[in-house]
């Protein structure tokens, strides 16, 4: 007939509570890796458009350029280019 020891039974529960929670570990710490991963290129991209919107606004050559998104476009144009009207002219006076 086939016994069983409880300490075996002990160290075959403890060894696969061990490879499970290392798994679970490695797992977390890789899913981590990942998300701080992406989160590092999408900063990196949003400060470039940021950068290059900045740099083309400051050409100084007041012609409006294109920013696209997907199917999406917008002319812009620095606002250093748009006359600014006297704080005389804009306040009616009695």
């Amino acid at each position: 007939m086939l016994s069983i020891n409880k300490q075996d039974v002990f160290k075959t529960i403890l060894i696969l509570w061990f490879i499970a929670t290392t798994s679970y570990f490695v797992y977390d710490q890789y899913f981590d890796y990942k998300v701080k991963g992406i989160k590092a290129a999408y900063d990196s991209g949003y400060t470039t458009a940021v950068d290059d919107l900045i740099k083309e606004t400051k050409k100084g050559t007041c012609q409006p350029f294109e920013v696209t998104k997907g199917e999406e476009k917008a002319s812009l144009i620095s606002a250093d280019c748009i006359p600014q009207q006297q704080e005389s002219q804009e306040v009616p006076q009695k």
